[in-house]
């Protein structure tokens, strides 16, 4: 994972070879601040199918308990028929957002993910 601490950025990659959540990066939450995350993803399959998302989800740290505020928002899904079944998602441990997708058992997919949180209020 690269964090861009002057453009709060954080991306990294991460390969599936099954329907197992796989965390790409993730983006630490300071106690008391709250954020708004954007996280695009896109996913390649060994061969010629892709998959494209973009999701946004807004988090606040509760005295060291994180929790999201609302639901995810799908901006963008896009995906070839024979990865319709791969998923993104937010996942929380911790006091980190974790950007997590899932891939589809037998296929392998190389991701690339990046966050970009609003600076933390």
């Amino acid at each position: 994972m690269t964090i861009d601490a002057a453009n709060y950025v954080n991306f990294a990659t991460v390969t599936t070879t099954n329907a197992t959540p796989a965390t790409v990066c993730g983006n630490p939450l300071g106690a008391g601040a709250a954020v708004t995350i954007v996280a695009t993803v896109v996913g390649k399959e060994t061969g010629a199918a892709g998959v494209g998302y973009v999701i946004v989800g807004t988090f606040r740290n509760n005295a060291g308990t994180v929790a999201q505020v609302g639901t995810t928002t799908a901006l963008h899904t896009a995906e070839d028929a024979s990865l319709a079944a791969c998923a993104v998602a937010f996942a929380i441990s911790g006091t980190t957002v974790n950007l997590q997708v899932t891939g589809i058992a037998g296929k392998t997919i190389d991701w690339h993910g990046t966050l970009t949180p609003a600076p933390q209020a």
